[in-house]
């Protein structure tokens, strides 16, 4: 029926790469009445995300969705428990789209099965029986950092302590974060901590 609004509750804060979202995305649905949906008068939400940019590029990043892409709302509710981005990125969105109760989703609308003589999927080409929201942008971190190297200027000269020095005297030294695939990380900046 009419949908006065479909709104989240809280946007996603982003996470670490693999890892869900402390908080599940949940959305709240309300009539055109302004009141919350029945229990009686369900929907079905789909959940997919929109890409990011990583090293000046954009992402090819995965949406995992242990409870699949695909939920329906209960009394004016529906949540989308365990979500989490498998690569890093930043400007990453989630869609959220509300569609009549066990529908499918496809890029022609929101489609039901009617059967008759024969079965047939119908799909609403025009928007009139579904609505998608939108997150605001969240980050996602590089949760696969694997090791911290002695850094090298482009000229080959490590930035590592020599084996001895004059008391007092400064010195400089410097590391580089590599990511689990062997790649130095550019894109942000890390706290890194040295101790004696």
């Amino acid at each position: 029926g009419p949908l006065w609004e479909m709104r989240l509750l809280e946007q996603p804060p982003g996470s670490t790469t693999n890892a869900p979202f402390a908080d599940p995305p949940t959305l709240i649905l309300r009539g055109a009445d302004g009141l919350m949906l029945e229990s009686g008068a369900p929907h079905t939400v789909f959940v997919e995300l929109l890409q990011g940019r990583f090293l000046g590029a954009d992402t090819s990043s995965t949406l995992l969705t242990p409870g699949g892409q695909r939920n329906d709302s209960v009394a004016g509710l529906v949540s989308f428990a365990g979500l989490s981005v498998n690569t890093p990125g930043a400007g990453f969105r989630l869609a959220f789209t509300r569609c009549p109760f066990r529908s499918t989703l496809s890029r022609t609308g929101c489609c039901m099965t009617r059967e008759s003589l024969w079965t047939q999927e119908v799909c609403d080409a025009y928007g009139a029986r579904f609505s998608t929201v939108i997150s605001e942008p969240f980050t996602i971190r590089n949760g696969g950092i694997s090791l911290l190297a002695p850094y090298s200027t482009p000229l080959g000269v490590e930035l590592v302590p020599a084996l001895f020095m004059i008391a007092a005297d400064p010195f400089d030294v410097g590391v580089r974060v590599v990511d689990e695939d062997g790649f130095a990380l550019a894109t942000r900046s890390y706290n890194v901590t040295v101790r004696l």
